[in-house]
């Protein structure tokens, strides 16, 4: 799958030089940048079946995932709008290392793509866990979806692929990689007011 999505986009980009026609030039990016997102998804559903625990520094963490996201096409004007917020002092967590980052990097970009606003991610400490949370200004969720949207390819509506794009398969990456920590995802979510979603991991004391 991504060899041959490769060749296209390297394709798209070499018609877009001498391209007349700069919405179907943008067109073509933005559809190979969902392509390019699905794929990846895909992958990572796979991978995040295998962890390894191990030490891992949270503000590291947070700006690695969020450095990541500003690589994907879609949001290269849209990285700015992410604050980090970390309580000083903070110890590492337990953790795998690539887990993390797939889980911020995830929620992050559900966050984006749903709202227009800033988006707040946060690490405090919660007793023997660090708790992070991302949050949004978003359209949010009716509470008789909000088991659901855990489910993999499960959409909100028929209409949201539509207007913000997604596979309905991120969220369920997430819950995914935090069963296999044997912690779980919450959110607190409103229509109209956005979404807050929050997971722990255990400190490291050293």
């Amino acid at each position: 799958l991504k060899t041959p999505l490769l060749q296209v986009k390297s394709a798209v980009s070499l018609l877009a030089e001498d391209a007349k026609d700069e919405e179907l030039v943008e067109y073509a990016r933005n559809a190979t940048a969902r392509l390019e997102t699905l794929v990846k998804n895909i992958t990572l559903l796979g991978s995040s079946l295998d962890i390894h625990p191990g030490p891992v520094i949270v503000r590291d963490a947070l700006e690695y995932a969020r450095r990541n996201l500003g690589r994907i096409w879609e949001y290269r004007n849209d990285i700015g709008r992410v604050e980090i917020n970390l309580e000083d002092g903070l110890p590492p967590v337990e953790a795998d290392k690539q887990g993390l980052n797939t889980i911020l990097q995830l929620l992050m970009d559900n966050a984006l793509k749903f709202s227009k606003e800033t988006v707040e991610v946060s690490a405090k400490r919660s007793n023997k866990h660090i708790e992070f949370s991302v949050k949004d200004a978003g359209i949010g969720i009716a509470k008789d979806q909000l088991d659901k949207i855990f489910e993999i390819f499960y959409q909100v509506d028929a209409s949201s692929t539509r207007r913000y794009g997604g596979t309905g398969v991120g969220l369920a990456i997430v819950r995914l990689i935090l069963d296999r920590h044997d912690m779980s995802i919450m959110v607190d979510s409103q229509q109209g007011q956005g979404s807050t979603f929050k997971f722990k991991l255990p400190a490291v004391e050293l």
